[in-house]
């Protein structure tokens, strides 16, 4: 084997080396991209589950309009849910904006003078949750916020 063909060689095995490592590379940094923005869009889904689950089981003024609950809802439950949607939460999003509005949805006793729900805060961390998973931006209702029950007699009070 001469000179030329040995460093042809040394090249060849080279470049099949550096574009390997290259290739692998990328395949560990974009899956773990993917994978940290799947349990941030999972943590966030919960985090809106729990928030619906929260304002079902809350006291309602408006007796007729009691919204449709899961059973068994406890303060208990609630809390620990809450506890764990907030760290999650912490641990996977950049804007605090959403941290801080999740915050005021569910420890709202501790935001509000009178402990009463906003549905604008609700409107208000559906959109940032949709920035912080790169979603496009769009306009919501605030009349319809939260759907109380669903049934044969749809009315504006269901909402």
């Amino acid at each position: 084997m001469e000179v030329s063909e040995i460093i042809s060689l040394v090249v060849a095995l080279a470049s099949i080396f550096v574009s390997g490592s290259v290739s692998i590379f990328t395949i560990k940094y974009f899956n773990s991209k993917g994978h940290i923005y799947e349990i941030k869009k999972n943590a966030i889904i919960r985090s809106l589950r729990l928030i619906d689950d929260y304002m079902s089981s809350a006291d309602w003024i408006d007796k007729k309009n009691i919204p449709v609950k899961k059973n068994n809802l406890s303060t208990e439950y609630l809390t620990v849910e809450s506890r764990e949607c907030y760290n999650e939460l912490i641990l996977t999003v950049k804007n605090a904006k959403l941290i801080y509005a999740f915050n005021r949805i569910v420890f709202s006793k501790h935001y509000n003078k009178d402990g009463i729900f906003n549905c604008n805060q609700m409107q208000e961390y559906r959109l940032l949750c949709r920035k912080e998973l790169g979603i496009k931006k769009i306009r919501l209702e605030n009349e319809i916020t939260f759907i109380n029950s669903v049934g044969n007699n749809l009315n504006k009070n269901n909402f």
